[in-house]
C-alpha cells in the first residue's frame, strides 16, 4: 500500500471517529438531561420517558457507526495496525459485555447501565435499580424464580438477601434497598461489581448459569 493510500485510509479513519465523538458527546448530553427530567418529573413523566427514547436512539447510532469503522477497518491490511491484543481493564461504552467478559472488567464507581440483553432481547435501563428490577422479573415471568425458591442470598453467600419475601435480610437490621417485584423484594442497595455478581449467583442458584444475559453501558 502506497503512503498515498496509507494516508487517505488514515483520514477516513479519523473522520469516522471524530463523528463518534460527536455522537457520543450528544448522547451524553441527552443522557444527563433525561436524569434531570428524572430528578424532576419522575419515571413516568412523557419527558423523562422521550429523553431516555432519544439516548437509546444515540446509543444506537453510535454502535452502528462504530460497528461500521469496525468492519472497514478489518478489511485494511494488518501491518497498518499494532498489535490489538492487549486487554482491556475499564468498561467501554456501546459495548455489550456478557458476565463471563465482566469478571475482567473494572467497574468504577461512576459506572451506570443503559441495557440489559437476556437470551438475544434487549431492554433500556435507567440505572442498576432498574436492571436489577428488570432482572427479575424476566425470571418471575418466565417461570425460572419461584417461591420455593426464596430466599435467595446475595453474591457473598452470607447475612443478606438478594431477593427475599419481604423488605428484610437475615439480621433486620443490614442495610438495604427494597423494591417490589411482583411478590418478591430485591434488595437493589450495591456497587456496580456487586450488581453483576448477584445476577451471576442467582443465575446460578436457580440452575440457570448459562442463561446468556448481556450488560450494555452508557
Amino acid at each position: 500500500m502506497s503512503i498515498q493510500s496509507i494516508g487517505f485510509v488514515s483520514e477516513t479513519l479519523k473522520g469516522h471517529q471524530d463523528i463518534l465523538e460527536e455522537i457520543g458527546i450528544v448522547w451524553k448530553r441527552v443522557d444527563g438531561l433525561e436524569e434531570l427530567a428524572l430528578k424532576s418529573f419522575g419515571e413516568d413523566n412523557p419527558i423523562s420517558e422521550s429523553l431516555g427514547y432519544a439516548a437509546v436512539h444515540m446509543m444506537n447510532t453510535y454502535i452502528e457507526i462504530e460497528k461500521n469503522t469496525k468492519d472497514s477497518v478489518n478489511k485494511l491490511p494488518r501491518e497498518l495496525f499494532r498489535d490489538p491484543t492487549e486487554q482491556l481493564s475499564v468498561v467501554q461504552t456501546s459495548k455489550a459485555y456478557t458476565l463471563q467478559e465482566l469478571k475482567a472488567v473494572d467497574l468504577g464507581k461512576e459506572t451506570r447501565p443503559i441495557s440489559l440483553e437476556i437470551e438475544g432481547q434487549a431492554t433500556y435501563v435507567r440505572s442498576w435499580t432498574d436492571l436489577c428490577v428488570k432482572f427479575v422479573k424476566w425470571l418471575v415471568d418466565e417461570g425460572i424464580l419461584t417461591a420455593s425458591q426464596i430466599p435467595i442470598l446475595n453474591h457473598a453467600q452470607g447475612e443478606k438477601y438478594f431477593i427475599n419475601t419481604e423488605r428484610k435480610h437475615l439480621f433486620g437490621e443490614k442495610d438495604a434497598a427494597w423494591k417490589r417485584v411482583g411478590d418478591f423484594f430485591v434488595d437493589t442497595k450495591y456497587n456496580a461489581d456487586a450488581h453483576v455478581k448477584n445476577i451471576r449467583s442467582t443465575l446460578r442458584d436457580v440452575g440457570r448459569a448459562n442463561v446468556d444475559v448481556k450488560i450494555t453501558f452508557r
